[in-house]
């Protein structure tokens, strides 16, 4: 198969998801490829978290963006209710926590998503300002995607970084898009674009399709994608491995 893999966000199938274990375990597998998300706290500190709301993860019904960086910090992010009191003394990852950890992983890039939420919440320039500073150490190997068009575009005008276009509707209007803006990648949800779409279009871009099960990739896999998202990595490493 000719397509790279991404960890999307970590390696949830065994671990808490956007938590420090988890990557180092998809990395630990051979993942070259990570996914992540980013959240703000109260004070501005770029969190790496996916839902706006604390509760799925952590059982706190409160907004992330209501806390401080460094109430976050304390948070256990052990998903209880998937993997009971087995990751208890997880806890919820700063931004910065996670580019030192990388920054001597030369061989491993980093896709990093933007929430819509904080994008609202805080401002689209300040959060995007706020996460390229913390990225610097390792910015050559970070792209930026969002499905926010504002948050690539500001970018883009405060820096020379690779971006993704996270897609919702497969239509002529996010085509004249993506030609006007030129993003390195397309994400897209592998449900959301059917086989009567095909083929993708063609542009400067890679495609990246989420989110692949061990018998999705086996089902199908549309001609000219180039990257797959999966939450067990190391099935997919493995898989892949066995057919190459």
């Amino acid at each position: 198969m000719s397509f790279e893999l991404i960890a999307h966000r970590g390696f949830p199938h065994l671990y808490p998801e956007n938590s420090m274990l988890g990557i180092n375990a998809a990395i630990e597998a051979g993942a070259k490829n990570i996914e992540i998300d980013i959240q703000m706290s109260r004070d501005n500190i770029p969190m790496v978290f996916h839902d706006d709301n604390l509760k799925r993860i952590t059982g706190i019904d409160e907004q992330i963006y209501f806390k401080s960086s460094q109430e976050l910090k304390k948070i256990a992010i052990s998903e209880k209710e998937k993997f009971g009191e087995k990751f208890i003394d997880e806890k919820l990852p700063t931004l910065l926590e996670l580019v030192i950890y990388l920054t001597n992983k030369k061989d491993v890039h980093l896709f990093v998503e933007l929430k819509q939420e904080s994008l609202k919440h805080v401002g689209v320039e300040l959060m995007v300002k706020k996460v390229l500073s913390v990225l610097q150490p390792i910015i050559n190997h970070c792209v930026i995607i969002s499905y926010d068009k504002e948050a690539l575009i500001i970018t883009r005008k405060l820096a020379e970084q690779a971006i993704g276009l996270v897609i919702t509707d497969y239509d002529q209007k996010t085509k004249s898009w993506s030609k006007k803006h030129q993003p390195e990648y397309l994400f897209a949800d592998r449900e959301a674009i059917t086989k009567k779409q095909m083929p993708l279009w063609k542009g400067a871009w890679k495609w990246a399709f989420f989110e692949y099960s061990l018998s999705a990739i086996k089902e199908w896999v549309p001609e000219n994608v180039n990257l797959i998202e999966t939450d067990n990595i190391a099935a997919l490493i493995n898989y892949q491995n066995s057919i190459n």
